[in-house]
Formats: structure tokens, sequence, C-alpha cells
């Protein structure tokens, strides 16, 4: 059991380290899907509505940990684009918001925080989210 210990508890520590991200630049396309099912939401490219959501995105920097029991999967993703290539990316879960950054990252998210990127988006998230709970 100690030789267990010894060699897993480095990983499950590393897991929990939490980290301030780079903010993400501004890219000329936002591409928001669904996870599950397959489902392109909307796509933006009008700068007037990506600022507010890089915005949205920049203001949360820190506390992103990869949680010791993995990663979640989240149920809307928001790709980011600029000239043609992918630059960042960002989800929504029930309970987080995640962001792939050499690991997949997450942090808590409130209901509020939640609702307030809905209203940024205009996709109903939260309808989204619940609808892929188990039941």
């Amino acid at each position: 059991m100690k030789r267990f210990l010894r060699l897993v508890a480095p990983q499950l520590a590393r897991r929990g380290i939490r980290g301030r991200l780079p903010p993400v630049e501004t890219p000329d396309l936002i591409r928001v899907e669904r996870n599950h099912p397959k489902q392109l939401l909307i796509e933006l490219q009008d700068p007037q509505q990506i600022a507010p959501i890089v915005s949205f995105i920049n203001a949360k920097l820190n506390g992103w940990r990869v949680p010791w029991y993995g990663p979640p999967v989240g149920q809307v993703y928001l790709l980011l684009y600029k000239n043609g290539e992918p630059t960042a990316n960002f989800y929504v879960g029930p309970w987080f918001f995640g962001r792939d950054y050499g690991e997949f990252l997450s942090q808590r998210a409130t209901e509020q925080e939640v609702a307030r990127l809905e209203q940024i988006l205009g996709v109903p998230i939260v309808e989204i989210i619940e609808s892929a709970r188990p039941k």
C-alpha cells in the first residue's frame, strides 16, 4: 500500500494544482457547439458580438486545475479561430467552465455565471446542460 501511495500521490497532487492561464487572443470566428448530440448552435464573426465573449473568458484567468478525479466533459463548447486556425476553446458544464491548455483544465462556475454567458451568447446553455443530466 505504501508503495502504491508513493507512486500515485504525486500524480494526484499535480492534478490539484491551481494555475493561471494566459488571456485568449481575440478571434475572428467563434463556433458554439453542443457536445452531445454534436450540433453547431451558432457561428459568430461580428467583432461586437465576439468582444464580450472574449472579455468573459479573460475575466477567468485564475483558479484553473485538473480535478483529482479527472477532467469533466462540457456540454457546450466555444471554439475560437483566428485566420482559419484554432486558437483556444472554452466549455461549459453544469457546475464548471473548462479550457484546454496543455491539459484539460476546469474551474467551478456558479449558476449566475452560466446564465451570464448564456445571455451574452444568446444560446440556451442551461437548457442544454439540463437535458444532458441523467434522469
